[in-house]
């Protein structure tokens, strides 16, 4: 899928996959956002449901600021999307952090830079 940024170029993507077994972990690196990349969007994508848990997509300061737990739904099969136009003046790790300890389920989360 690609994406046009508001300046009419390409973004790029960070993207990991996600399953049960990485909530004891606590968190896992999505990938690393360059100086001065902006997020035009997250997706947090829902494979095959969770029974209980809950994740955000951020980094260490704001741990939901790409995509909170309030704003996705682990129980249901589905493509949540945020778009916050988020600008990174540093090059910063991106990565899930969850809570709770679901016994299935798996997904993945795509982060659009431009």
């Amino acid at each position: 899928m690609a994406r046009i940024a508001a300046s009419g170029s390409s973004c790029s993507t960070i993207q990991v996959t996600f399953d049960h077994t990485d909530f004891v972990a606590g968190e896992k690196v999505i990938g690393n956002i360059p100086v001065n990349g902006r997020i035009h969007a997250t997706q947090l994508i829902v494979s095959h449901v969770f029974d209980g848990g809950s994740v955000n997509v951020g980094d260490d300061i704001i741990q939901g600021h790409l995509l909170s737990a309030a704003e996705n739904d682990l129980t249901l099969v589905e493509t949540y999307e945020v778009g916050r136009g988020t600008l990174f003046t540093a090059q910063t790790t991106a990565k899930m952090y969850f809570n709770g300890a679901p016994t299935k389920g798996d997904g993945s989360v795509i982060v659009y830079i431009g």
